[in-house]
């Protein structure tokens, strides 16, 4: 399944079977998944990238702060100061904006995207959702998800102002 784009799903015997509603159910599941795949991909390349960034100032500074021999003290003060403040600035970043958070929220919903859109798949190609209610059931869920992640923008708007 993964790695298909929408157009190869499409043609896909277990989908064409699918009612228009059903069809779109999943098109929405697809949709969701591949945004917050997205975001997943997004923010840890994001807080790998400062947490790099911070490990290799904190060295540098280390380094720069420790050779004596090599650069005067006013030079050694001054690039201590100017790389403590930029590993400050960073890290302060990092912590205002929790980047790792979002990160961890995001591969949560896509893990229950991910298990939505098999279970989805498994029940189509099972004949299952022919049955009353099972479509409405994975509408639901959807729509949990949805309300959820409002809710958590909606308390951390309110954290902010």
């Amino acid at each position: 399944m993964s790695g298909k784009t929408m157009e190869e799903i499409k043609r896909e015997c277990w989908f064409l079977d699918l009612n228009e509603e059903k069809q779109y159910i999943f098109e929405l599941i697809f949709k969701y998944h591949k945004y917050f795949s997205g975001q997943d991909k997004k923010y840890r390349y994001i807080v790998k990238a400062l947490r790099l960034l911070v490990l290799v100032l904190t060295s540098v500074n280390t380094i720069i702060l420790g050779v004596k021999n090599y650069i005067s003290v006013d030079k050694q003060i001054l690039f201590g100061l100017i790389l403590s403040a930029c590993i400050t600035f960073f890290t302060a970043v990092m912590s205002y904006f929790n980047y790792e958070e979002y990160w961890m929220r995001n591969i949560a919903i896509h893990i229950d995207l991910n298990v939505l859109r098999d279970n989805f798949i498994y029940d189509a190609k099972a004949g299952k959702l022919k049955q009353e209610g099972t479509a409405n059931k994975y509408r639901e869920e959807l729509e949990n998800l949805q309300k959820r992640n409002i809710d958590y923008w909606q308390r951390a708007l309110k954290r902010i102002g």
